[in-house]
């Protein structure tokens, strides 16, 4: 390609990320504007709730933000370490924490996750592997919550509302698990990889086609290194309860008791409320959060105005987070200039 071809190619690039840009937010705010006008939301109820909210309980749930950094971090640098890359901890703290700026303050839920290849690729002086390291830590992490799902609804734990009515939960149930054997097939198995990759390689599915053979490649190396594996899945699952906990503490903090939303009710609608966030649809989930919530707290007989405040404060303290990663990203700046 010449240059006024590249030049209009990029123009045309430009201009459809503005219009999914534009998209996305006119779909938040349709999205907002729906829970807080149709199901009758009462902004003054909502930072009433907040502000009445327990403030030892909520340096908790700071406190396991902190937590959940460090575990992340660890996750991160074992399977960085399997990819051939060792860096220190402290560095890794200062990549998430800018990466949790880049999530909160750009209009996409993955902002960050190219600001962590970008960092790690530099160290690596490649890009695939730390690629291939974020779509590992997605994947695990997203299977691990669904597992929780999972668990809940085999052993049938108290969620305070139908389950069978409100949720296709033995659906939900059964497309777990056969999502596990596929998965576990597909990465046992070259044949069933082969059919895959077959299947994938078909020309609607070419991006996804890419995307599965990093993770595949990724996983191969993983198994040349089963310690490190064995140590970051465990260390994952160590992070995932601490993520779930995390909505637990904020639900209590705002006086939501544990017979009003048990702790079953979150391990069971936490996962599902990820999955739903990872469709790009909305700026950073914001829509959809508000609207899954009110929903579900409806189910036991709370109002939209404590759901938005579960959604809004729960959001807000991991947005203090991105404040200090976005300080880390100005003075690296500054220090770059320098």
């Amino acid at each position: 390609m010449n240059a006024p071809q590249v030049k209009r190619a990029v123009d045309a690039q430009r201009r459809k990320l503005r219009i999914k840009t534009a998209l996305k937010l006119l779909f938040s705010i349709a999205a907002i504007s729906y829970v807080l006008l149709a199901r009758r939301a009462d902004l003054g109820d909502i930072f009433h709730t907040i502000g009445q909210a327990s403030l030892p309980l909520i340096f908790v749930g700071l406190g396991l933000h902190v937590i959940g950094i460090f575990l992340s971090v660890i996750r991160w640098r074992y399977l960085l370490q399997a990819q051939g890359t060792d860096l220190p901890l402290w560095l890794l703290v200062k990549y998430l924490l800018v990466s949790f700026f880049f999530n909160v303050f750009l209009p996409t839920n993955i902002g960050g996750d190219i600001m962590r290849i970008v960092d790690t690729s530099r160290h690596a002086r490649e890009s695939v592997k730390p690629t291939a390291v974020i779509l590992v830590e997605r994947a695990s992490g997203l299977l691990t919550l669904l597992g929780f799902m999972a668990v809940v609804l085999i052993l049938g734990l108290d969620v305070n509302f139908p389950v069978q009515e409100k949720l296709p939960a033995i659906w939900l149930g059964v497309v777990y698990f056969i999502g596990i054997i596929g998965l576990i097939a597909f990465l046992s198995s070259a044949r069933v990889a082969r059919i895959m990759f077959a299947v994938f390689s078909l020309p609607l599915l070419n991006k996804a086609h890419k995307l599965l053979r990093r993770f595949y490649d990724a996983v191969m190396t993983y198994k040349q290194q089963p310690g490190l594996l064995a140590k970051a899945l465990s260390t994952g699952l160590l992070l995932q309860l601490n993520y779930v906990i995390y909505y637990i503490v904020v639900a209590r903090a705002l006086g939501i008791s544990s017979e009003q939303a048990p702790i079953a009710f979150f391990f069971l609608l936490i996962p599902i409320r990820d999955v739903l966030l990872l469709l790009p649809v909305a700026i950073n989930g914001i829509g959809i959060r508000e609207n899954f919530d009110a929903t579900v707290f409806a189910w036991i007989s709370l109002g939209s105005s404590h759901a938005l405040a579960f959604s809004w404060l729960s959001w807000a303290l991991g947005v203090f987070y991105a404040l200090i990663g976005g300080i880390v990203y100005v003075a690296r700046r500054e220090e770059a200039a320098k």
